[in-house]
C-alpha cells in the first residue's frame, strides 16, 4: 500500500497503534448483530474484517468458528496484528480496491465507522460496490456510521467539551439538517468522515444492492429501549455509531 492512500498517515501513527491494540472485544451493535444473524455460530463461514486493525475483532470471529482474513491499510497495524494472533490472515489491503474473486465471503465486518473514512463520497461507492462484489448471494454485511441525527438526539453521549463544541459547531453551520456531508473529524489527524441521516445512510446502502436486516445499538439503555418498545426508532434517532447488518440481494 503505499503512503498516499487517505488516511494512511493516521492509521500508521503511535496514537492509532494504541487504540487499535486493544484487547479482544465486541462494541455492542457488534456483538448483537453476530447474535442476531449468525446466533454466534461462524463455523463454515468465510468473513472479511476489513478495518481490522490489530485484530481487535478478527481473533473473536476465529473463535466463533469463522474462516478469518483481516484487512487494514495500515503496515504497522497489519504487523502488530500478525504478532498477536499468528494463526490469523492478516494481510494489507485496501478496501476501495480488495483482490479477492468475487462471491468469496459470507460476511464482511467493517467496524467502528471505518466506511466513513473512505473519501471522496466516489471511493466510498466504490468500497461499498466492492464488498458486495465479494459477498457471496445473500452474505451479510455488517457496519457501523456517523449518525448525524445523534447530534440533536444523542445529547448525553456528548458530554465531554470538545464532542459538545464538535456538535453545537455543525448544527450552527448547518451541516446537521444535510442529508449527508463529509466533517473534518477534530480527532484523527484532519480525515474526513461521512455522516448522514439514518434514512439517507439506508437508501444509499438500498441503491447498492443492500436490503437491511437489523439495527443495533452500542449503548445499553438503548438496547434495553429496543427491546422494550420493540422498535429500532431511538436506536436510530440517537446512537452516534450504530451498527446495521445488510444482506446482499441478487439481481433480478
Amino acid at each position: 500500500m503505499g503512503d498516499d492512500l487517505p488516511g494512511v498517515e493516521y492509521w500508521d501513527s503511535d496514537d492509532a497503534l494504541r487504540d487499535y491494540t486493544k484487547p479482544p472485544e465486541l462494541m455492542g451493535g457488534e456483538r448483537l448483530a453476530l447474535k442476531d444473524v449468525f446466533a454466534n455460530d461462524l463455523s463454515g463461514k468465510k468473513v472479511l474484517d476489513l478495518g481490522c486493525g490489530g485484530g481487535r475483532t478478527s481473533v473473536i470471529l476465529r473463535d466463533m468458528g469463522g474462516e478469518v482474513i483481516g484487512v487494514d491499510i495500515s503496515t504497522r497495524l497489519i504487523g502488530a496484528a500478525r504478532r498477536r494472533f499468528p494463526d490469523i490472515d492478516f494481510q494489507l489491503g485496501d478496501a476501495v480496491n480488495l483482490t479477492y474473486p468475487d462471491a468469496s465471503f459470507d460476511c464482511v465486518l467493517f467496524s467502528f465507522n471505518g466506511l466513513d473514512y473512505l473519501y471522496p463520497l466516489k471511493a466510498r461507492l466504490k468500497g461499498i460496490g466492492e464488498i458486495w462484489r465479494v459477498l457471496r448471494p445473500g452474505g451479510v454485511f455488517i457496519l457501523s456510521f456517523h449518525n448525524l441525527s445523534s447530534f440533536m438526539f444523542g445529547w448525553y453521549q456528548f458530554m465531554r467539551p470538545w464532542k459538545l463544541a464538535f456538535r453545537a459547531k455543525h448544527i450552527l453551520l448547518g451541516n446537521f439538517f444535510k442529508p449527508e456531508c463529509f466533517l473534518l473529524e477534530p480527532d484523527n489527524f484532519g480525515m474526513w468522515g461521512y455522516h448522514a441521516w439514518p434514512h439517507k445512510f439506508r437508501e444509499g446502502m438500498e441503491a447498492n444492492q443492500f436490503e437491511v436486516i437489523g439495527v443495533y445499538p452500542n449503548d445499553p439503555v438503548l438496547g434495553w429501549l429496543q427491546q422494550t418498545i420493540r422498535s429500532t426508532v431511538m436506536t436510530r434517532l440517537c446512537d452516534p455509531w450504530p451498527y446495521y447488518a445488510f444482506r446482499k440481494t441478487v439481481v433480478k
